[in-house]
């Protein structure tokens, strides 16, 4: 986003996902908009300080992609460093701060990897 804050997910990869039966592994992106802004065909310069978050898979076989949607966001969310997670009042937002999904899902089963 221009403001690197979190904003809400497209439908298409999670209907995809849930029709094709496979799981997503949830990333968290962690201070790349500073590197590479929305209107940046190349980054400004050499990334530093970019972290790569990846979380536990969610499993989406038979489920709404509705419902794996907002399991993911809550999943990344807390992943990311407050100034870029989404004001309070944005949709999704709230399920993570009231601690969000429960389980391998948590911010403690990610690693960084960058």
């Amino acid at each position: 986003s221009k403001d690197g804050k979190l904003k809400k997910f497209k439908r298409g990869p999670f209907k995809m996902s849930s029709r094709a039966g496979v799981r997503i592994i949830p990333v968290s992106i962690c201070n790349m908009y500073r590197w590479m802004p929305s209107s940046a065909l190349l980054p400004i310069a050499f990334p530093r300080q970019v972290e790569i978050k990846l979380h536990a898979p969610v499993e989406t076989a038979g489920r709404d992609e509705s419902e794996v949607s907002k399991e993911v966001f809550s999943i990344v969310i807390p992943g990311l460093p407050s100034s870029q997670q989404c004001d309070p009042d944005f949709l999704g937002c709230c399920d993570a701060e009231k601690g969000g999904v429960e389980g391998e899902g948590a911010v403690g089963a990610c690693r960084s990897v960058w």
